[in-house]
C-alpha cells in the first residue's frame, strides 16, 4: 500500500504572475494541457532524448508537439557499450585542478574545484548527458509523467549503495530536493537551481524505491534540471558537515581516498558500483583517479605536454592559441569545452546602482573588442549575452551587434551617451570610488573591467582580490557595489542559461535583482512545450534583460579542455557538462 511522504507535505509557492507576461515580453499563447498518455517501452541500451522537451544540446529541435508530453522512459542499462577499440580495464586517470576543494556540498555552491572533486563520487536522479544528446537513467532507472504533465513518477534502482554500505533509497532523494527547495538543514539558503525547482508542490514515497513529484505547472526543463551539476543526490543519514570537512560519502563510481592540500585528491574505483555497461561489464573501468593540484597554469600545461596529466583544467586560459601546437606535441590531442561569459553585476536597492541609467552607462562604456583582445586573445565572443552565440535559444550575432554598446564601430558615441546618462542620473563619475571584489582566479577580468570604467568614464575604482571562500561569502551576502566574475549555464536551455542568474529567488542572482514580470516570463518559458514559441519568449526576455542591465556581460570566454588519444570514450560539450566528469565509462589505452 502506498504511504504518504513521511515529511509533511512539501509545499513551495512558485512565483507565477502570468497577467504581466504579455506586457513584459509580448508573446506566447497559453499552453494547452498535454493529453498524450506515456507508454511503457522495452529496455534499450541507449535511450533517446526526450524530444518534446527540446533539451538536447547538440540535436536539432524536433517538430513541435505542444499537446504531448514525453513517453515513459524505458529501463535501459545505464551506459552504452563503448564504441571503437576493446576497452582496457585498470589504470589511474590524472587530471588537473588549480586549487584545493573548499567543501563537498555542491547543492549549496557551484565552484569548479568543488564540483570536479564531487562528481566522480556522486549520482543524480537522472543523468543529463548533453554532449550525447540524451537524458539517461541514473539513480532513477525509469520514469513516467501524468496526462496533464504535472505528476512525475520515478522508479529508483534497488542495488545502489552509499560508500558506507547503506542502501540508496527515495528518502535520500527527498532529503536532497528539500535541501535545495526549502533549505531544511539551514545549509543552502541560496542554492544555484532553487528557482528552477521551486514549483515542486509535493513529494511522495509510495515505497522505498518510488518517488512521486507533483508540480504546480507543466515544466519543459524539469527533467534536465534534475541532472544539473548542483543537484546531485546526497545521503540523508550522513551529516553534511562530513562533506564540508572533506569526508564525503557518495554512491558513485569512485570512492574518496585521500586529499593532500596543494598536492592531490585521489579516488579509488568503487567495487560495488551499481552500474554495468551494455555488455554486462562492471563499471568503472579505471582503477582510480588522481586530481593533481597545480596552481600555476604554465606548470599545468607543461604537465600535460609531458604526459603527467591526461585532462587539462577546464578554465585554463593558457590553452588559448595553443590548440595547433599542442596537437603537434601530443599527437591525437582532442579539444572540447564550452563558453562562459564574463560580467559585471550590481547590488540591487543600493544607490546609484538602483538607477537603470547608471547601469546602462556602464554597459555602453565597456569596449568589448578590447576585452576580447585582452582576455581571450581575440578568440572569445564580443556579441554575447546569457545564451551562447549560435544557440538555438538566444539572439543571433547580427541581432546583438545592432544593439547599443555592442558595435565596436560606434564605441565613442556609446561612451558619450554613457556620460550623458550619468549626468542625467546626477552622478559625478569622479565620486565613484570603490573596490570591486574579484575572485583570485578571475583577477584579469577585474583588472580589464576596472581599467575600462576608469578610462572611459573617469571612475576611481580599484580591485579587491579575494580567495574562493571569501568570495562565496560576498556572493551570498550581497556585500558589494559592483561584482566582477565569470559564469555560464550547464546546458543549452533557457532555463539553464537565464533562470539561475536573474530569477528573484535564484542563488546565482548575486545582486538580488527581482522583477515579477521577469519571473513570470521565466515561468512561461518553462511551461511552453512548443519550440518556436519557447524560443521567441527566450529571445524577447534576453532583450529585456539587456535593457535592464542587471548583468553587464563584457564578453564570451572560451573554456578549452585538452586530452590525448589514450583517453577513450571521453567527450564533452560544455565546461560543466556533468556526466563526462564522473569518468565511469572512460578507459586508458596502453
Amino acid at each position: 500500500m502506498a504511504s504518504k511522504l513521511r515529511y509533511p507535505g512539501l509545499v513551495i509557492t512558485a512565483i507565477i504572475i502570468t497577467a504581466l507576461v504579455v506586457a513584459a515580453c509580448g508573446g506566447g499563447d497559453p499552453t494547452p494541457a498535454p493529453t498524450a498518455r506515456p507508454q511503457t517501452q522495452q529496455p534499450t541500451a541507449t535511450p533517446a532524448p526526450t524530444a518534446t522537451l527540446e533539451t538536447a544540446a547538440t540535436a536539432e529541435p524536433a517538430p513541435a508537439r505542444p499537446t504531448a508530453m514525453p513517453a515513459a522512459t524505458p529501463k535501459p542499462v545505464p551506459t552504452a557499450t563503448p564504441a571503437g577499440p576493446q576497452i582496457v580495464r585498470g589504470g589511474t586517470l590524472n587530471f588537473w585542478m588549480t586549487r584545493d576543494p573548499s567543501n563537498m556540498d555542491i547543492n549549496r555552491q557551484r565552484s569548479s574545484a568543488n564540483w570536479m572533486s564531487v562528481l566522480p563520487q556522486m549520482n543524480w536522479l537522472v543523468e543529463n548527458f548533453q554532449i550525447r544528446g540524451q537524458i539517461n537513467p541514473d539513480l532513477a532507472e525509469q520514469w513516467s509523467v501524468s496526462d496533464d504533465g504535472k505528476v512525475w513518477t520515478f522508479n529508483l534502482v534497488k542495488n545502489a549503495k552509499w560508500h558506507d554500505g547503506e542502501t540508496v533509497n527515495v528518502d535520500d532523494v527527498i532529503w536532497t530536493l528539500r535541501r535545495i527547495t526549502e533549505n531544511i538543514d539551514g545549509k543552502v539558503p541560496n542554492p544555484p537551481y532553487k528557482g528552477s525547482l521551486e514549483f515542486i508542490t509535493n513529494l511522495e514515497r509510495p515505497d522505498d524505491f518510488t518517488l512521486v513529484v507533483t508540480l504546480d505547472r507543466v515544466s519543459a526543463s524539469f527533467l534536465p534540471i534534475l541532472g544539473a551539476i548542483g543537484n546531485v543526490i546526497y545521503p540523508e543519514h550522513v551529516p553534511i558537515s562530513e562533506f564540508e570537512q572533506k569526508r564525503p560519502v557518495g554512491s558513485g563510481p569512485f570512492v574518496w581516498d585521500d586529499w593532500k592540500s596543494g598536492d592531490a585528491v585521489t579516488f579509488t574505483a568503487n567495487p560495488n558500483y551499481f552500474k554495468k555497461d551494455a555488455a554486462g561489464r562492471q563499471l568503472p573501468y579505471l582503477d582510480g583517479i588522481k586530481i593533481l593540484i597545480i596552481a600555476e597554469a604554465t606548470l599545468g600545461l607543461a604537465a600535460y605536454r609531458t604526459g603527467k596529466i591526461d585532462i587539462t583544467f577546464p578554465f585554463a586560459s593558457i590553452l588559448k592559441g595553443q590548440t595547433g601546437k599542442l596537437a603537434e606535441e601530443v599527437p591525437g590531442t582532442s579539444f572540447g569545452g564550452g563558453e562562459a561569459w564574463d560580467y559585471l553585476t550590481f547590488r540591487s536597492g543600493k544607490a546609484p546602482w538602483d538607477d537603470p541609467n547608471v547601469r546602462k552607462a556602464i554597459h555602453l562604456a565597456i569596449d568589448r573588442q578590447f576585452v576580447n583582445d585582452a582576455l581571450e586573445l581575440g578568440e572569445g565572443s564580443i556579441y554575447r549575452f546569457l545564451s551562447p552565440p549560435g544557440s538555438k535559444w538566444g539572439l543571433t550575432l547580427d541581432e546583438i551587434r545592432a544593439l547599443p554598446g555592442y558595435n565596436p564601430d560606434t564605441k565613442q558615441a556609446d561612451i558619450a551617451e554613457a556620460k550623458r546618462l550619468l549626468d542625467a542620473a546626477g552622478v559625478n563619475p569622479s565620486d565613484i570610488k570603490l573596490s570591486i571584489p574579484v575572485r583570485d582566479i578571475y583577477q584579469i577580468i577585474g583588472e580589464v573591467s576596472i581599467a575600462q570604467l576608469n578610462e572611459a568614464l573617469g571612475f576611481g575604482v580599484k580591485i579587491n582580490l579575494m580567495d574562493s571562500a571569501t568570495t562565496v561569502d560576498v556572493q551570498f551576502n550581497g556585500s558589494f557595489d559592483i561584482y566582477a566574475s565569470r559564469n555560464g549555464g550547464f546546458m543549452d536551455d533557457p532555463i539553464s542559461n537565464i533562470d539561475p542568474f536573474v530569477r528573484s529567488t535564484s542563488g546565482l542572482n548575486y545582486g538580488r535583482w527581482g522583477d515579477p514580470q521577469v519571473d513570470a516570463v521565466l515561468d512561461e518559458i518553462d511551461a511552453e512545450l512548443d519550440f518556436a514559441k519557447r524560443r521567441q519568449l527566450s529571445r524577447d526576455l534576453e532583450l529585456r534583460l539587456i535593457d535592464l542591465a542587471w548583468y553587464v556581460v563584457i564578453g564570451g570566454s572560451k573554456t578549452p579542455i585538452a586530452w590525448p588519444a589514450r583517453v577513450k570514450n571521453f567527450d564533452i560539450g560544455g565546461a560543466q557538462d556533468g556526466p563526462p566528469w564522473r569518468f565511469e565509462d572512460i578507459w586508458l589505452e596502453n
